[in-house]
């Protein structure tokens, strides 16, 4: 693991709940590790693979050269294996983003759905209270009279 100097790791919280547990999020921060590594000694310097990637990540944003020995060494096959979707069918990505989408439709059909509802309440309020009539109601708040007798019952 990265060293805490320039990592940060951070997990989605809704209500003091883990708002998903199957997602964690690491944040590097490159500049400092640019800077840490430039004040560090070459003999003193984190040597771990994921140092080398973000050695070769700045190299590539200053636009300098990398050796292809050192990509061979780094980008090998199991790195390749670990960020590949090999093992992952056409049918199973589609499985996921249907899961995905049906989780926005889920939240925005309960989002509307408690919109209508609270334009329900709203309206038997001011209709007991006396304020407005149920035809007012039914017209300014566009709800159906159904659920306005509902109440009555």
């Amino acid at each position: 693991m990265l060293p805490l100097a320039f990592t940060n790791h951070a997990q989605l919280v809704r209500n003091r709940r883990m708002f998903y547990e199957k997602l964690d999020i690491y944040l590097v921060e490159i500049e400092k590790f640019f800077a840490i590594d430039d004040r560090t000694s070459p003999e003193s310097r984190d040597t771990t693979d994921r140092a080398e990637m973000l050695r070769i990540f700045r190299n590539v944003l200053e636009e300098k050269d990398i050796s292809a020995e050192k990509l061979q060494r780094l980008l090998d096959k199991e790195f390749a294996k670990d960020v590949s979707l090999k093992g992952a069918t056409d049918e199973t990505l589609l499985n996921e983003v249907d899961g995905m989408t049906d989780i926005l439709y889920e939240k925005q059909g309960s989002y509307l759905q408690g919109k209508a509802d609270d334009r329900k309440e709203v309206a038997k309020i001011l209709i007991e209270a006396g304020i407005l009539t149920p035809e007012k109601a039914i017209s300014l708040l566009h709800v159906n009279k159904r659920d306005l007798q509902s109440s009555d019952k």
